[in-house]
């Protein structure tokens, strides 16, 4: 369980955030956002606060180290009512501890300060609050870039994962995500303390230890199936091309079709229609429905912060064998990343050594028995050579987060 840090200097005290929240508009982004995980850090200590865990511990510890079979009913149902409550406790730690780091890097990005003057402030904290500050910090200054194009966020500056329906953003909050998790497991496992230095493109972010060593972290999310990894990235291609029509001032809403493999199949003519007849429709000032030929159907309407949204999406098919269906596509992501579609290879990472990280987009009865699945194909099928790339290979997520090659 996390520690909050108490002996932090006082501009990153809450305090010292309360004064740095003061600095920006009442109205800006940054301020709401400020706003909102307050009130939350306070609804969660007042509810620490309110509940008497001490109390309910001591009764667990005194149920529980009996045979629940010999509890009567009366007992038994306190010592669920206890481990339920110190479960909620520990989610309220967990959860006050996110609130807290996300004020302190909100409160750093507010004042200016650079990634450098942070990782100075915090050298006498320990790993966990560097890590965790640096790499929210850098999460929301990336929104701050997309605020400034004039793109509409969901939950900015908040530190969360966007909905499915906002597929862009979403791409940069998973890594992020990804990225802090990552971090914790690496450490648990092995020992090893990196924080990020930097976001990049190849790799994704760049990560230093305690002696300046710089290592690279590629992020890639792993759907259900292999065939679910195709569909995504079609809904990619298509989303980035209507998405160009937000600069025209409009929320740009695609309503999600059976199959968007077979929509980016008309992907050239997606184009034309863009720059001609949704082109039009965009300078009109009011909210229009046009549906292409191929079916896709496409809303505009006139917004101050544009943004692109999918929607109405279609229930996802029961897969057979979810756990070998998943090793699959566990074996594609890697393979993906280290070769071409035509088979030649993929420029190698700038930073090396450089970890793969996969983050499962995925619920499974076990990600243990897929992994162990992913790790059989990965022996027997011919060799995809990702060692003069990736130096490890890592699946990462708020639940599961181990090294699986």
């Amino acid at each position: 369980m996390l520690r909050v840090a108490t002996t932090l200097p006082d501009a990153l005290t809450l305090n010292g955030i309360l004064r740095d929240l003061s600095l920006v508009p009442a109205s800006s982004q940054e301020a709401e956002a400020g706003r909102r995980l307050l009130n939350r850090w306070h609804k969660t200590s007042d509810r620490l606060k309110a509940k008497s865990y001490a109390a309910r511990y001591a009764d667990y510890v005194t149920l529980a180290a009996r045979d629940f079979q010999e509890l009567s009913d009366l007992e038994a149902e306190a010592c669920l009512r206890a481990g339920h409550s110190l479960s909620q406790y520990v989610a309220d730690v967990d959860g006050i501890n996110d609130l807290h780091f996300s004020l302190i890097a909100l409160a750093a990005l507010i004042r200016g300060l650079s990634r450098e003057e942070i990782a100075a402030s915090l050298t006498s904290g320990a790993w966990h609050i560097r890590q965790e500050v640096l790499t929210r910090h850098a999460w929301m200054h990336k929104h701050r870039e997309l605020i400034a194009e004039k793109k509409g966020l969901e939950s900015p500056f908040e530190c969360l994962v966007a909905g499915r329906e906002r597929p862009r953003q979403r791409h940069c909050d998973v890594e992020f995500f990804t990225l802090r998790f990552f971090l914790h497991g690496l450490r648990a496992k092995t020992g090893d303390e990196l924080v990020l230095f930097a976001k990049d493109e190849t790799p994704d972010f760049i990560l230093e230890d305690s002696t300046g060593a710089r290592f690279g972290a590629e992020i890639s999310e792993v759907y259900a199936t292999v065939e679910g990894g195709f569909e995504a990235a079609a809904e990619d291609n298509i989303v980035n091309c209507l998405a160009l029509l937000e600069q025209f001032g409009v929320r740009v809403v695609i309503n999600e079709p059976p199959s968007w493999r077979a929509i980016a199949k008309h992907l050239p003519e997606l184009v034309c229609w863009r720059d001609t007849e949704l082109l039009q429709a965009a300078h009109g000032g009011k909210r229009v429905s046009r549906t292409h030929s191929s079916a896709l159907t496409v809303e505009l309407e006139p917004l101050a912060l544009p943004y692109t949204v999918v929607a109405s999406f279609h229930g996802g098919q029961e897969i057979e064998n979810s756990e070998a269906a998943f090793s699959e596509a566990l074996y594609e992501a890697v393979k993906k990343k280290r070769w071409k579609e035509n088979g030649s290879p993929k420029e190698p990472p700038s930073v090396t050594p450089c970890y793969l990280v996969l983050y499962p987009n995925v619920t499974l009865a076990s990600l243990d028995a897929a992994v162990r699945l992913f790790q059989g194909l990965f022996r027997e099928r011919p060799i995809l050579d990702i060692g003069s790339y990736f130096s490890q290979v890592w699946l990462a997520s708020e639940r599961f987060t181990e090294r699986i090659a």
